[in-house]
């Protein structure tokens, strides 16, 4: 359905792309907490609009932002501009309230079914909800920490967004109940599809991507992660970055981290309302079409750091 982005495929070899993070409410914890990160504010899952977060976030990065041209700095600053002005545009002519009413009315006690009207039963929804609960226990006790461990051991570069480090619930569910329905997959087998219940996101200037890239490869081996696979997009078209999933050992959590410069994060945010539409099964094929087009032209003035491309593969 649209678009595989990288962070939200699953443990197949046929995998896609989403900067850190939602909303942090996936634990059912009581709320989301406030992010006090540095840098680009972290991605707000849910919203439709992202133009002017993206100004306030591109002056803010040009305050600090050293490590690039200036030439590539004004050629981005430029692009995000207009799709920001694209992506308003879009929204006006294919408005999210037009959209079809989702009728739970009729939906049992216990069950659950999202903005894209994909269902779970009650049994599915409740064990969705426990594994949910034990992957937050897994973060705030094993992985959060040596993330923070992790980014201590290096300045040159800033983790974001990592107070929203766990993934939204209903967006959880949602891919739960897209592998249910139409991969045929139970609801245990759907839940391993769903990589980034719990992600990060590093982002470096560009002269220092690939170097510190592969330094916090090493440094999260160090910590005891076991790599399960990496995905280098910096030549596709719709994405760019690096994606990495990772298994706690000993427990049942995959998390997620991600490898980005300023501006293959700034784009991610922004074109995370289109990859959204795109995932809808809801969104028309007319839709659909212009969405993956304003991805193509938000992605193509994204300078790619030197030797980034060269970064492998895993497995």
């Amino acid at each position: 359905m649209g678009i595989d982005r990288p962070d939200d495929s699953d443990l197949r070899s046929d995998t896609h792309s989403d900067q850190p993070a939602e909303d942090g409410n996936a634990a059912g914890d009581g709320g989301t907490r406030p992010d006090r990160s540095r840098g680009v504010p972290v991605e707000v899952r849910h919203r439709e609009e992202y133009d002017s977060h993206l100004r306030a976030a591109v002056a803010a990065e040009k305050r600090r932002d050293a490590g690039e041209q200036p030439a590539a700095k004004e050629a981005w600053d430029d692009a995000a501009e207009r799709a920001g002005a694209e992506w308003a545009d879009h929204q006006q002519r294919w408005p999210a309230e037009k959209r079809v009413a989702i009728d739970r009315s009729g939906d049992p006690p216990g069950s659950w079914r999202g903005e894209s009207s994909r269902f779970l039963g009650s049994a599915a929804n409740e064990y969705v909800d426990e594994r949910c609960r034990r992957i937050a226990q897994t973060e705030r006790d094993i992985v959060s920490p040596a993330m923070r461990a992790i980014a201590s051991r290096d300045s040159g570069r800033t983790l974001i967004g990592f107070e929203h480090c766990l993934k939204d619930r209903d967006r959880i569910k949602d891919k739960v109940a897209e592998q249910v329905q139409y991969k045929s997959r139970t609801v245990e087998q759907a839940f391993t599809t769903v990589k980034d219940t719990v992600r990060y996101t590093f982002q470096y200037d560009e002269a220092h991507y690939s170097t510190g890239v592969r330094a916090d490869i090493e440094r999260l081996k160090a910590e005891g992660f076991e790599e399960a696979e990496r995905k280098n997009s910096w030549t596709a078209d719709q994405y760019k970055g690096i994606n990495s999933w990772w298994r706690v050992p000993d427990t049942d959590c995959v998390f997620e981290v991600q490898f980005h410069t300023r501006m293959s994060f700034e784009a991610k945010q922004f074109t995370h309302g289109a990859y959204e539409r795109l995932r809808n099964p809801l969104t028309s094929d007319g839709e659909r079409d212009e969405l993956s087009g304003f991805q193509q032209r938000a992605s193509a003035c994204i300078k790619v750091p030197p030797s980034a491309a060269d970064i492998p593969n895993y497995p």
